[in-house]
């Protein structure tokens, strides 16, 4: 920003000079320059803290610290507050197969009622859903599934008196090991953090299906829609990395049966397969998720499905490329 105001201080145009010259001083313009930048230093340290705080615990690799990274990363992706994930259900959980991801029944502890979340695929490693959840899938037991038994996706958080304490002890012992982590406040305000970045790039009237606020104060229009999975889309989408869309931009102690391969969440199971494959080499090359790739390998090794004359490996990183 500074590069371009002090490039446009010397136009031939007086209007434009005269604008760049003004920033500099106590002129009205002065003021709205000074409060642009802090709110683009404010967007950077976010962005930072939630990466480093992924990377971080990735290479950590215990199977705390990649539940950690996923209850984290679900926060994020709904625009949630930090102790709801520890109430998300696995019989809340479909895959949608209009839309091709995972939808769940968000619980809202503030106004006591439930939202949709959905759940996308992420730009990269360090923002991908699927590839949270695939690294708990690996290294963490599934809960005992009983029918008429509340059976959660954050098994251990759910059990905690107060999940969001939880979170932000953990990540404030993971900043004891890695000091080079963005300082600041971490368990709090993690919710505006995210309403304010996604607005930047998404339209209230999406937004809102995704937030899961109240969109009648907005307009009336809102008396007759239910939100849905298709308007929480742009939303989850933006939350996930990607650019904005163009028109948002405006009983048997058994495993959750949903996650068996004809289950209503086996596409979910398939996409974390696919998306920890998919980053295992620049995974394996930044040294995270050391853990998740050892039981990677030794299920490759185990049903024998490398190629002929090739190690587990070579094979995982020919099928990254596919």
């Amino acid at each position: 920003m500074n590069i371009i105001v002090n490039k446009y201080r010397s136009s031939d145009d007086a209007k434009t000079k005269k604008f760049c010259l003004s920033l500099a001083k106590h002129a009205p313009e002065g003021a709205w320059y000074r409060g642009l930048k802090a709110e683009v230093r404010k967007l950077c340290f976010k962005r930072a803290l939630e990466n480093a705080m992924a990377v971080a615990l990735a290479h950590r690799s215990t199977p705390r610290a990649m539940e950690t990274k996923f209850a984290l990363r679900q926060t994020w992706a709904s625009g949630g507050r930090a102790a709801e994930s520890a109430y998300l259900l696995y019989t809340g959980l479909k895959w949608d197969y209009d839309q091709q991801c995972t939808v769940g029944l968000w619980p809202q502890l503030k106004t006591f009622k439930v939202k949709l979340a959905v759940f996308v695929a992420g730009i990269d490693a360090s923002t991908c859903y699927y590839t949270d959840w695939g690294d708990v899938m690996a290294l963490s037991r599934p809960p005992i599934f009983e029918d008429g038994e509340a059976c959660f996706l954050n098994t251990k958080l759910s059990l905690a008196a107060h999940p969001a304490r939880v979170l932000g002890a953990s990540m404030k012992d993971l900043r004891k090991d890695c000091p080079e982590l963005p300082g600041g406040r971490i368990r709090r305000r993690s919710r505006p953090g995210v309403v304010n970045y996604a607005t930047m790039h998404v339209d209230p009237m999406f937004l809102c299906h995704t937030t899961g606020h109240d969109g009648k104060g907005f307009s009336n229009l809102f008396e007759y829609m239910d939100a849905s999975v298709a308007m929480a889309i742009p939303g989850a989408v933006v939350l996930a990395g990607w650019p904005a869309l163009p028109r948002a931009a405006r009983k048997s102690a058994a495993a959750p049966p949903m996650l068996l391969q004809n289950g209503d969440l086996g596409p979910a199971v398939r996409a974390c397969a696919a998306s920890i494959i998919m980053h295992y080499p620049e995974r394996k090359r930044r040294g995270e998720a050391r853990s998740v790739h050892a039981k990677l390998i030794e299920t490759v090794e185990g049903m024998k499905l490398y190629d002929p004359g090739a190690s587990a490996d070579t094979t995982l990183i020919r099928w990254s490329a596919e």
